[in-house]
């Protein structure tokens, strides 16, 4: 690990003895032998074969005994590493004075470490800051252009209209009521089209159906005149908020980058707009920290050499999030002043009295050695520049430093989004070498505290009440007097389903953005056939079958945007209406 010092030490020309202590700053005898051990541990792969001669020394002993205030924890999970974490850390300010900082190049676990610490009102950022991306402006920003590019599909439409941010120029309640409204008439069905057009006919079409009390599901039914009604003026409020991009997309022609991010800051503040608004108090959507950094972002953009630059108005998107992927919010509330979260790089030079080293698994703790797009190893050597594995080096380096801290952690977790996990390099060579030494790693490096069973209590049950099975006895009066035969099956295996449907009238939601189905399908043949008898109730035309796929093509145009209406169903069709003719 301390290739780098002695490189450095070569290029000023001097050795390793000319190097001294600071006076008062040298190590003790037990921090000396702990650095003696680490790097004996984390030596060059090729001369691990010393380990034997080290073993064989007096001193290899009272080294491995140097571990004492190391203690190691593997988690099953990133969930449990991080609740442990958070306990030692919490158990670390009960020590007036004592500082405590965990140390991780893995910005998930510190961001959930820092969640974690704000159940007991601890409030501790990671000092990578917080991605824009994630917060609450970076988050609606990018919904923003996500409906947009997604032809308002129902998913992203939903998903911006349910936001935060999102008024509309409304109160909350309103703006959240009436999008509840339109998703109940619109996107809870059988809706196939495509862009605020059709939307808009949808909710026409729902409006009638709803008027003549066609429509059957119960918690639409409920809906009032009302509520269709503010239904249509949301709709109609995000039309207008979106005509700086939809009149750009409109024309089909590349735009200037500062023409199409000045569009995307006007849409975001219309579609944020309060009820409230003054002119005095800046939009909420550049209010914060978040909402500052976006607001620069913005004008950086308008202002940089990067405006003239033509864009379709299809990949201003992928552009804009890759400009934003790097960036990070970092807070300006008022932190813990003994609790710290870092990366191994912001950890240099701090001394705080406990270290937790948390993420130490292969891939992650060291990272992998990548030698990037543009370059490969070849090339960087030509070019003087330090290969991938040089990091690695450093990253080697930086774990000594913190590992000589008087009391660390280290921490890992054995699965990670469902996979096994290896070990870091480093935790298998420590352990290693002290089964060398005839040592137990788990018995040198632990303190038997159950800093995971403590953790898991947390949120444990202490009690558990056992409650009957539901046994609904309802009135005669109310009890249904015809079953279907499906209903018969249910209620054989599912008695309480019965209940719940034919009693309280409880039914489930249709699918958010449903994909088209056998239902439909049907659904359409029949329209198709009905309206076709009642136009031909008696002999058939001579031209049926060019009739009967007018028809057909009529009752599929508002849902032909859908590809799979495109590509399969109206050949069926044709086919269909051919045979029936």
């Amino acid at each position: 690990p301390q290739f780098g010092l002695a490189r450095l030490l070569a290029g000023f020309g001097a050795g390793r003895q000319g190097v001294r202590w600071l006076a008062g700053k040298g190590p003790s005898t037990r921090e000396a032998a702990r650095l003696h051990f680490l790097a004996e541990a984390l030596r060059p792969a090729a001369t691990t074969s010393a380990w034997s001669r080290f073993a064989r020394t007096g001193e290899a002993t009272a080294m491995a005994r140097s571990l004492t205030g190391i203690s190691e924890i593997e988690a099953p999970g990133p969930e449990a590493e991080a609740a442990a974490i958070s306990l030692i850390l919490r158990e670390a300010i009960e020590t007036p004075g004592r500082t405590a900082a965990l140390v991780t190049p893995d910005r998930n676990l510190g961001r959930r470490v820092a969640a974690e610490l704000e159940r007991w009102g601890l409030r501790v950022d990671d000092s990578a800051g917080r991605p824009f991306a994630k917060t609450v402006q970076g988050a609606f920003l990018d919904l923003v252009l996500g409906a947009l590019e997604t032809d308002f599909a129902p998913v992203e439409t939903m998903a911006l209209l349910k936001h935060p941010l999102t008024r509309l120029g409304l109160a909350v309640g309103p703006a959240r009521k009436a999008a509840r409204a339109l998703e109940l008439l619109v996107f809870r069905r059988d809706y196939l089209g495509s862009g605020l057009g059709g939307i808009r006919t949808a909710l026409a079409a729902a409006r009638n159906e709803h008027a003549a009390g066609r429509l059957r599901h119960p918690v639409v039914r409920r809906l009032t005149a009302a509520d269709v009604d503010n239904a249509g003026d949301l709709l109609g409020r995000l039309e207008k908020a979106y005509e700086p991009l939809t009149d750009i997309a409109r024309f089909r022609e590349p735009a200037p980058l500062s023409r199409l991010s000045a569009a995307h800051a006007r849409v975001a503040e219309a579609i944020a707009a309060r009820e409230e608004a003054s002119k005095d108090v800046p939009p909420i959507v550049w209010s914060g920290e978040a909402g500052e950094m976006a607001a620069e972002l913005f004008q950086k953009l308008a202002d940089s050499a990067l405006p003239q630059m033509r864009l379709a108005t299809a990949e201003y998107p992928d552009l804009y999030r890759g400009i934003v992927a790097d960036l990070a919010v970092r807070l300006s509330v008022s932190l813990h002043p003994r609790l710290f979260i870092w990366g191994p790089f912001e950890a240099r030079l701090m001394q705080p009295d406990i270290v937790v080293l948390g993420g130490l698994n292969e891939g992650a703790w060291p990272q992998a050695a990548d030698p990037g797009p543009w370059l490969n190893r070849q090339m960087r050597s030509a070019l003087g520049l330090p290969s991938p594995e040089e990091r690695i080096g450093h990253e080697a380096h930086d774990l000594c430093s913190l590992l000589g801290a008087p009391r660390v952690v280290l921490t890992r977790s054995a699965k990670a989004d469902g996979n096994p996990t290896v070990p870091s390099r480093w935790l298998l060579r420590i352990n290693a070498l002290l089964a060398a030494l005839g040592r137990d790693p788990a018995g040198e490096t632990s303190d038997n505290r159950p800093w995971l069973e403590w953790a898991g209590h947390k949120n444990r049950i202490v009690a558990r009440e056992t409650i009957n099975a539901p046994a609904p006895a309802p009135p005669v009066s109310l009890r249904p007097r015809s079953l279907s035969v499906s209903d018969i099956e249910t209620w054989i295996g599912n008695p309480y389903a019965i209940f719940a449907r034919r009693i309280l009238r409880l039914e489930p939601l249709p699918p958010l953005a449903a994909e088209p189905g056998p239902a439909l399908r049907g659904t359409l043949i029949h329209q198709a056939l009905h309206r076709f008898t009642g136009l031909y109730p008696g002999v058939l035309p001579e031209n049926a079958s060019r009739l009967l796929t007018a028809i057909l093509d009529d009752l599929l145009r508002e849902h032909a945007a859908h590809p799979r209406i495109a590509a399969f169903w109206r050949p069926r069709f044709r086919r269909f209406a051919e045979w029936f003719a």
